[in-house]
């Protein structure tokens, strides 16, 4: 039940520092701010388990107001979960933002970053049997 409340803390944190607005900070290759870039993902997850090939997540929500947020994780049924698999030229890149900032600092990382429980921010196209092709994949963590 603990695991349950810090895995809902953490959601809300996210949500919160995405709405916050944007900063200074941009994403030095698009010239967008790192919260627009996270904005536009095609899917926004929560790790429950990985490989060195993919990963399976929880399909996160969309709240009224059009802000994605991560799932809660938890137990959960099959049903809900997404095999993803990364295309041969993925990207990996790490977003770490502070509690109450307007925007996210970004870096390049590996996959060794990916944990479960990781909230991530999936960028690709769902194929014909239903896993997801991943081309880049943002993990997002909040620091205090």
């Amino acid at each position: 039940m603990k695991k349950r409340i810090m895995v809902i803390i953490l959601a809300a944190t996210l949500g919160a520092a995405v709405i916050t607005g944007c900063g200074d900070n941009t994403a030095s290759d698009t010239g967008k701010s790192v919260v627009d870039m996270l904005s536009e993902a095609n899917m926004v997850a929560t790790v429950v388990d990985f490989s060195e090939s993919g990963c399976t997540v929880i399909k996160g929500t969309e709240s009224e107001d059009e802000q994605k947020l991560a799932s809660a994780g938890g137990d959960v049924d099959d049903k809900s979960k997404i095999n993803v698999v990364y295309s041969n030229s993925v990207s990996f890149q790490l977003a770490t933002a502070t509690v109450g900032a307007s925007d996210a600092n970004l870096e390049d990382t590996g996959k060794n970053e990916l944990k479960k429980q990781s909230n991530v921010y999936l960028y690709g196209t769902y194929q014909d049997d239903g896993t997801f092709l991943a081309d880049k994949v943002i993990i997002y963590r909040t620091l205090r």
